[in-house]
């Protein structure tokens, strides 16, 4: 049997905090073994409360590193994969031969990857030449006429 020394004034706090009893008459009546056993009882309770607590940190703490682990695999093996194509956009100036039009130049120019349909590289051939939408490209105009490329070119 191990003996407590705590202080009956401290023990009384702590059952009363803990059973919630509000008349302190009701520990008068308590004999010294249960006070000691209800003791026990409360603190094997907090052994038990900071084990759990315990075992919730430390899930949450793995299930973190796993969602980090899964990520940054995620991460190298898609740049590792070579999945992605590197494309470059560079601009080539061009002469306006007889019965070119600005689709007709689209449609050399043009990728389908970096332009939804021919009418967006139009409009942008346009803003790029300073065209209104009611003019059109003559023969033997110059225009700027941008493009994509996989090859770095310096």
């Amino acid at each position: 049997m191990v003996a407590y020394s705590i202080n009956q004034e401290l023990l009384l706090f702590i059952l009363k905090k803990n059973f919630k009893i509000n008349k302190m008459q009701n520990f008068c009546e308590m004999d010294g073994n249960t006070m000691k056993r209800d003791y026990e009882m409360i603190i094997l309770k907090n052994k038990r409360r900071r084990q759990k607590q315990l075992r919730i940190y430390k899930m949450l703490i793995l299930f973190f590193a796993s969602v980090a682990l899964i990520m940054t695999i995620a991460i190298t093996s898609r740049a590792a994969s070579g999945g992605h194509q590197t494309y470059f956009k560079y601009y080539t100036g061009i002469i306006v031969q007889p019965g070119d039009t600005l689709n007709s130049i689209a449609s050399r120019y043009m990728d389908s990857i970096h332009y939804g349909n021919s009418a967006d590289y139009v409009d942008e051939l346009k803003l790029m030449n300073n065209l209104d939408d009611s003019m059109t490209a003559h023969p033997g105009d110059y225009l700027i006429v941008p493009y994509y490329s996989t090859v770095f070119k310096k």
